[in-house]
């Protein structure tokens, strides 16, 4: 990467609608764009506040919205940016109210408000009691956004609307295309990309990010598999369904189950006895299944016998990490730990 690139990126437009361009520098400017104005904060305009969001709705607001609801994947995001919600809901938010989950990156529990239910969804009498100006989640099915909303279920959908307008930012693309659009809500919002400090974090990140499309010229021989194991059935994450993949095929890296008929869903289900259906080089293993070490891997009868975990080629897969600088840095650091010195087994 040439050293004016950066200049380059720093002038780009985030669009609304900006598309995966098949290469990596295209990729990164994707999330290395600012809008035209990106040298300070977006001021709020003399008629008004509005942004459009994933679907195409615009919300228009009297003034520039500041006390932000979100769901805490997008909460911990909007936070690493300098826009810190007051308000968060989801799963994650009510299972570790302590923050003690990635999910939260560097948003501190106690300066928030939880308002959700053991199960994630949204309490509608405690987010009205916290006043907030805008609501921001995402959906998890994006052919059915109306009932995937994360946290807000399509029966209180209207109540919540009542409330405050809801922004839906994400759903599941390649990472590098939803951090663009947490960029560009971001900026919307206020955000500085300027600043000494997201200058600072967006640099590690590119360096993160240059390192793996090295890495993945250098070793294009080996694949890889995003999985799951819970006691009597093995999941793999699905390469067009889970951001997460989606961002590790534009890093380089060839999945052992792209292409799939079967990789339908954000997880494929697969018996014990079917665990070397996609054999591969390096396995990562979801942080939050019921297995997670290479002693519990190879203790098994047949998952110690996939070509990756008998080579100890397994790493960790931190699913929920933010989609900011910060959050997506560390991704790619996981990713890259157990393949740097990975050989081919499979």
């Amino acid at each position: 990467m040439k050293g004016t690139l950066l200049d380059d990126l720093l002038r780009a437009r985030i669009g609304r609608r900006t598309l995966l361009a098949g290469s990596a520098a295209a990729s990164l400017a994707i999330v290395s764009g600012v809008h035209a104005q990106g040298d300070a904060p977006a001021s709020p305009a003399a008629d008004g506040w509005s942004f459009t969001d994933l679907l195409g709705n615009t919300i228009e607001l009297p003034e520039r919205p500041v006390r932000i609801a979100a769901a805490i994947n997008t909460a911990g995001a909007l936070n690493d940016f300098g826009i810190p919600p007051t308000t968060v809901f989801g799963w994650t938010a009510s299972n570790y109210p302590d923050g003690d989950h990635v999910a939260w990156g560097s948003l501190d529990p106690s300066t928030v408000e939880i308002v959700s239910d053991i199960e994630g969804n949204v309490d509608v009498e405690a987010l009205l009691a916290a006043e907030p100006d805008l609501i921001v989640t995402w959906i998890w099915n994006r052919d059915d956004p109306a009932t995937s909303m994360v946290g807000i279920p399509a029966e209180v959908t209207e109540a919540i609307e009542s409330i405050a307008p809801i922004v839906i930012i994400n759903q599941g693309d390649s990472n590098e295309i939803e951090l663009g659009r947490i960029i560009e809500l971001a900026v919307a919002l206020g955000a500085d990309l300027r600043s000494e400090q997201l200058i600072e974090d967006r640099h590690a990140f590119e360096g993160r990010y240059v390192e793996a499309n090295t890495i993945a010229a250098e070793k294009s021989d080996l694949t890889v598999l995003f999985a799951s194991y819970n006691p009597g059935e093995f999941y793999v994450a699905s390469p067009d369904y889970v951001g997460d993949l989606g961002f590790v095929r534009t890093l380089g890296f060839n999945l052992a189950n792209d292409g799939s008929p079967e990789a339908t869903t954000y997880w494929e289900p697969i018996s014990e006895e079917q665990a070397l259906k996609y054999p591969a080089d390096v396995i990562y293993i979801d942080a939050y299944g019921a297995w997670t070490t290479l002693e519990e891997l190879q203790a098994h009868p047949t998952l110690s016998t996939h070509p990756a975990v008998a080579a100890g080629q397994v790493g960790i897969w931190n699913r929920d990490l933010p989609l900011s600088f910060v959050g997506q840095a560390r991704f790619i650091e996981e990713v890259l730990a157990p393949i740097r010195d990975a050989e081919k087994v499979s």
